[in-house]
């Protein structure tokens, strides 16, 4: 009985303080594109006298602004789901499908750009189907963010044993020393010193973190052949039943 009192204090205090840090990102997230959007709000209806080019270019920052902070509190919700144990992970997911599909828009997209793709076909994961397509997405997206439009990028996907191994390659600029050093855990709260503004991750990484971290993988980041970046996540192929 009192170790049950104890660990549930250890987890009432754990949610606690995760809702301290969830509240801090979400402040820091937001706070950017409000103060862009008050500022020009307060230009419109300062009774200043404006050229159609002025008033053209704030309510098309209003509009910019505002579509930000919709993706923001979007993901937010994504993380704050992610951190409830009562959800869903057994579906049967074709983990192939999903990374050849968003790969081959990459290079489809951007024609410049290499993109070898070497997808082993129907490999199936157990986990939520949404939130792994969200998972590949984020990936892609910080190659479209964070590398030239000509850089070579190079995904795989297998079985190794009883796990499944997904990496993705890329020939940008990579990470800063103590970046590669972090762990998942790490990862799970939104980098400060990254910020958006100033080329970061945003909570792009949280989100993937969370992703690994509920579908009970690993997530590792390396120095790639390629001279980047080497995006590592290890899946099991079958969820432990003893971790909710």
């Amino acid at each position: 009985m009192t170790n049950k009192l104890q660990q549930a204090v250890a987890v009432t205090s754990l949610s606690e303080q995760r809702m301290r840090e969830f509240l801090g990102d979400a402040s820091h997230e937001l706070r950017i594109p409000l103060t862009v959007v008050r500022g020009y709000v307060d230009i419109l209806f300062s009774g200043r006298e404006l050229s159609d080019e002025q008033r053209g270019r704030a309510i098309r920052r209003l509009i910019s602004e505002s579509t930000r902070m919709d993706v923001i509190i979007n993901d937010l919700l994504l993380l704050a789901e992610l951190g409830e144990v009562d959800q869903t992970l057994d579906g049967e997911v074709d983990l192939s499908q999903i990374v050849i599909d968003h790969f081959a828009d990459l290079g489809m997209h951007q024609p410049d750009r290499k993109v070898n793709i070497n997808v082993k076909p129907a490999i199936i994961a157990n986990g939520n189907a949404e939130y792994l397509e969200r998972l590949v997405a984020n990936i892609k997206s910080n190659i479209l963010r964070h590398t030239g439009s000509e850089v070579e990028v190079r995904v795989s996907l297998e079985q190794q044993g009883d796990e499944i191994v997904l990496e993705v390659d890329d020939a940008g600029p990579g990470l800063s020393p103590s970046m590669y050093q972090r762990s998942t855990t790490e990862f799970q709260r939104f980098d400060r010193s990254r910020s958006p503004d100033g080329g970061g991750f945003g909570l792009g990484l949280s989100i993937i973190a969370s992703i690994v971290q509920r579908h009970s993988g690993r997530l590792e980041f390396s120095k790639s052949s390629l001279g980047g970046l080497l995006t590592r996540i290890v899946l099991p192929m079958r969820r432990s039943t003893s971790q909710s």
